[in-house]
């Protein structure tokens, strides 16, 4: 299965924004969602990892050299990175996740409440998603070559999906 119990995901040592505020080729500024999405720093909670209850790490294998390949057939004059671009990548491979997470909930049998989270981006929420994969045997390729990995994490308190803890603030869960 594509999912895992793990004691607590392990956090970032500096803070999160600071990865997606750094620059990489035609953005000088960092990720164009940076301070403007809920879901992305600054904006975005600290998770606090030492609630008790179960976290779970729930994961999509892509099978990105493959992608790639197919790619550089389709467009034999597009250059390495415009063949590995997430654009043409992503959207897919986040689907598959999501539909793991579905699975993931019918065989253990958890109930989501409404106001649950599926951590889809999990690095925005100042978790270490290289080092937390490591807790369940899984060691990621960067730059990705072969295989990239789509992480999410979920909060279990009983038989629930919570809402996932955050700091100072107790993670929401109706029993």
């Amino acid at each position: 299965m594509p999912w895992a119990k793990i004691e607590h995901p392990i956090m970032l040592d500096f803070p999160p924004g600071k990865l997606c505020s750094s620059e990489y080729p035609n953005h000088k500024h960092g990720c164009p969602n940076y301070g403007k999405r809920p879901t992305c720093p600054p904006q975005a909670s600290i998770i606090n990892e030492q609630f008790p209850g179960q976290w779970w790490a729930i994961w999509n294998k892509f099978e990105f050299f493959n992608h790639t390949e197919r790619m550089r057939k389709a467009h034999p004059k597009w250059t390495d990175r415009q063949v590995a671009n997430c654009l043409y990548w992503q959207g897919r491979a986040r689907k598959c996740l999501k539909i793991e997470l579905g699975r993931f909930r019918t065989i253990e049998r958890l109930m989501t409440e409404p106001d649950a989270e599926f951590e889809t981006v999990p690095e925005a929420r100042g978790v270490n998603v290289t080092e937390t994969m490591k807790l369940v045997g899984i060691d990621l390729e960067w730059p990705p070559k072969y295989f990239t990995y789509q992480v999410g994490l979920i909060f279990v308190i009983g038989d629930s999906i919570c809402a996932l803890p955050t700091k100072n603030i107790q993670p929401s869960c109706s029993r």
